[in-house]
């Protein structure tokens, strides 16, 4: 029984240390890129812009931390807080239908 609990606190500081670090790498896509003018082609300025869209679409890594983030929610939920067994599967049914309709809406299936 003390490898089982053990075991649970490895995991919990795995989970806990892999979100910081995503959260910690999240601030290094942010960078502003700024390239040489060409001298091949003239009208180049060397800016990069990048279009904003307005159907909610996400990048692919802000939709896989949104779902670490959920999960490693959900994990705590269901291990450390004492609650009824029926509340935690309605808890964890519920986060799964709203990230699917999450989901959804990120990838620009559904426009609710």
């Amino acid at each position: 029984m003390r490898t089982f609990t053990f075991m649970k606190q490895i995991n919990f500081i795995f989970y806990y240390s892999l979100s910081i670090l995503l959260l910690l790498a999240l601030p290094s896509c942010a960078k502003k890129i700024a390239f040489l003018n060409s001298s091949v082609v003239p009208a180049a300025q060397g800016n990069v812009t990048m279009k904003v869209d307005k159907n909610f679409h996400m990048p692919l890594l802000n939709i896989l931390i949104v779902l670490i983030v959920v999960g490693v929610i959900l994990w705590l939920v269901n291990n450390f807080v004492p609650m009824d067994q029926k509340i935690k599967s309605i808890l964890n049914v519920v986060a799964v239908i709203i990230v699917i309709i999450w989901l959804l809406r990120a990838f620009g299936i559904v426009s609710i």
